[in-house]
């Protein structure tokens, strides 16, 4: 299996390395022949950019080369002078995900596959991350004999509602680029006492930045001419936070900062298993 992460891959010329170190591509057509019992899967996860469109372009447009393999040849980017021939398997599945802001029909290469969409408030995958944090749950106990700790699978259950109220408040806030999938959920730890902790750094370091940057994005675009509400009541907000000598240097933050506070209420703060002083210092 070949997975390319598409965050971290930005250039056809970075695909092509990743390939080649992962042996599907190779330079020796006979090298190729001898493994080509081994069977590939490239699993492209998220892709968001042009490389990933130019990788399946690639790959998918190669020349037969012999009954085991195909062959394309490649410029480098950063070395226009010279080009290079790369063979590879004839037989190999392709997997790709892809967000819905980020699908276009534009490109005659997504139309070889076949789509299918999903939403994470739907089943099954709105009961992934229950299920996987029960599955962890049981694994421990049978492994460190832990009897059933009640306190525990409460926390879980918040664990859970938290990423569930927080998709769902962004589907009413229109911030869907923004969705967390379960994943970033699945090493939640198996103690009580640290599970808050571990909620509070995932929100500082990764919820709150992904939340404020998808705002102000959504309210820095332009706007339909004679369509002012947005930055009216950007503008109103602003004002009011800074009547309470709340620094904000623009509108667009204060919205950022009014769905951040939604957020940590709707979603994190209610049904919180801390109370009193403990639920204040973690809030």
């Amino acid at each position: 299996v070949v997975k390319f992460e598409f965050e971290s891959v930005t250039s056809l010329d970075d695909c092509i390395d990743e390939l080649v170190e992962q042996n599907f591509l190779r330079t020796n057509q006979s090298s190729n022949e001898q493994q080509s019992s081994t069977k590939y899967l490239l699993y492209f996860a998220n892709i968001q950019n042009s490389a990933g469109t130019d990788v399946l372009n690639l790959l998918l447009n190669g020349e037969s080369s012999s009954g085991t393999c195909q062959k394309v040849s490649y410029t480098r980017e950063e070395d226009s002078k010279s080009t290079t021939v790369y063979y590879f398997p004839s037989m190999f599945h392709i997997f790709i995900t892809m967000s819905k802001r980020t699908w276009s029909t534009e490109h005659e290469v997504y139309k070889k596959f076949k789509w299918i969409p999903f939403k994470l408030e739907n089943p099954p995958w709105n009961g992934l991350l229950k299920r996987h944090l029960w599955r962890r749950m049981i694994d421990v106990n049978i492994r460190e004999n832990r009897l059933v700790d009640n306190e525990l699978i409460k926390a879980l259950q918040w664990v859970t509602n938290v990423w569930q109220r927080y998709n769902e408040c962004l589907q009413k806030l229109s911030l869907q680029d923004a969705l967390l999938g379960p994943a970033l959920f699945f090493d939640c730890p198996m103690e009580r006492e640290t599970i808050f902790e571990w909620l509070q750094t995932k929100w500082n370091t990764i919820v709150a930045p992904l939340v404020r940057e998808f705002s102000m994005n959504k309210c820095a675009q332009p706007k339909p001419r004679g369509s002012t509400s947005a930055t009216a009541a950007a503008t109103a907000i602003a004002s009011s936070l800074r009547a309470n000598s709340l620094e904000i240097s623009t509108p667009y933050e204060s919205v950022a900062c009014t769905a951040l506070y939604v957020l940590l209420h709707r979603a994190v703060s209610r049904d919180c298993p801390l109370t009193g002083q403990g639920k204040l210092l973690f809030l």
